[in-house]
């Protein structure tokens, strides 16, 4: 769902579209897709329907949004939910990805809606921009549904809160998909001729694995070269039945490999040639496990510049996992302090919970708590007193790496 109001105009809206090209060009033949933008009232600029190899109709639908009116966050849920409650389409899983950068000022109540939302379990994944934004309101929509809310700092200049859009999009384009979820992740400057190596954890019983470079300009020339386990070399040229290669002509290219070797894989990109000093990019590893689930949740927010923040976290595996390794930093700007998250008691209804408590920043802005989690070899196990809830009996505990993030609003 994209807010085409008038103050989207511009940069803001260009790079949202960006993100929704990601959104078409990043799923698999046969998902279904529906375009829904709104401003005063909702439109819907692409009914949902099953994606085929050419997506050219998708990519001229987003193309041909364009900014008018006010924000009626309430018309546009409701339109998408009509969208993908379509019984010419059903969906098994079904997710919204709303951006906005004002208030609703029109139109039905987002909190009308809301009820529909729950009963035919659509997660909504919110992503709010601006200075004038209903942070309560797009935190509770995905509260409530089991998605996340991502502030874009609106202190950041306006370039920069432009990228950061297409960036939370791409993430939350992951999450979305069921069984998705963020291996790995990092922002990138590269000179002409640097090249930079980076790793990430594959597991077993993952069914897809997307490798992904994203570049704030079109024109910076960026290679993506992909090593699996075995020393297998994945790149833009590959041509092999289990490997996708996505390169348009947009400021992205990635790599996707289904039924793939677990382990650790190697992503190397080298910058051809930079159009400024450095190219700005954004590297992620997504990876879909139905069976490994998790959420970093920080249920109290905006909060009071030195007041308290807690956060919770836990990941499943069938049922949650006690004795994770738990790497958590708080980021605003570049400078970072570290968070920990400390595990709950043995009692079963908190075993495999992990919770952060710590104070707020004294400075008013966005900031971004990340938590990177991995298994301990010697030490991770099953939570217990629970039963399992996935498909298969799981008696032994991948090795896997999740990247988790949530914003905070001090205010």
């Amino acid at each position: 769902m994209l807010d085409r109001s008038n103050s989207m105009a511009g940069a803001k809206l260009e790079q949202a579209k960006i993100g929704a090209d990601w959104f078409v060009d990043g799923a698999l033949d046969g998902d279904g897709v529906a375009l829904v933008s709104y401003a005063s009232a909702a439109t819907v600029d692409s009914a949902l329907h099953p994606l085929t190899a050419d997506r050219s109709a998708e990519h001229a639908a987003i193309d041909g949004v364009a900014a008018a009116g006010q924000t009626s966050i309430g018309g546009g849920l409701r339109r998408e939910l009509d969208e993908l409650s379509s019984p010419a389409e059903p969906s098994s899983m079904q997710a919204v990805v709303l951006l906005t950068d004002g208030q609703h000022n029109a139109g039905e109540p987002p909190g009308a809606v809301l009820p529909d939302l729950r009963a035919s379990l659509t997660r909504v994944y919110t992503v709010g921009i601006g200075p004038t934004l209903d942070d309560t309101l797009l935190q509770g929509l995905a509260d409530a549904t089991g998605g996340e809310f991502a502030r874009i700092d609106p202190d950041l200049p306006a370039d920069e809160q432009a990228f950061a859009i297409r960036a939370e999009i791409e993430r939350l384009t992951a999450l979305a998909r069921d069984g998705g979820g963020v291996a790995a992740g990092s922002p990138e400057r590269l000179a002409s001729g640097e090249r930079r190596e980076t790793t990430s954890i594959v597991e077993p019983g993952a069914t897809l694995a997307t490798f992904l470079v994203s570049r704030r300009f079109v024109k910076d020339d960026i290679d993506l070269e992909v090593t699996d386990p075995s020393g297998r070399v994945l790149t833009s040229a590959t041509t092999a039945p289990d490997v996708r290669v996505i390169a348009p002509e947009r400021p992205y290219t990635a790599i996707q490999v289904r039924d793939h070797e677990p382990g650790t894989w190697r992503t190397t990109i080298t910058c051809r040639n930079a159009t400024r000093p450095r190219a700005d990019l954004l590297w992620w590893t997504f990876v879909v496990d139905r069976d490994l689930v998790g959420a970093l949740h920080v249920p109290h927010t905006p909060v009071r510049p030195g007041g308290r923040v807690v956060a919770d976290l836990a990941v499943s595996y069938g049922r949650r996992l006690a004795e994770l390794r738990i790497l958590a930093r708080l980021t605003e700007h570049g400078s970072t302090r570290p968070v920990v998250f400390r595990p709950g008691t043995v009692k079963a209804e908190s075993d495999g919970m992990y919770r952060a408590s710590f104070t707020a920043p004294n400075k008013p802005g966005v900031y971004r708590l990340e938590a990177e989690v991995t298994t301990s070899p010697s030490r991770t196990r099953f939570a217990l007193g629970e039963e399992f809830t996935g498909p298969d009996q799981r008696g032994q505990i991948p090795r896997f790496a999740r990247l988790y993030s949530a914003s905070i609003v001090v205010a």
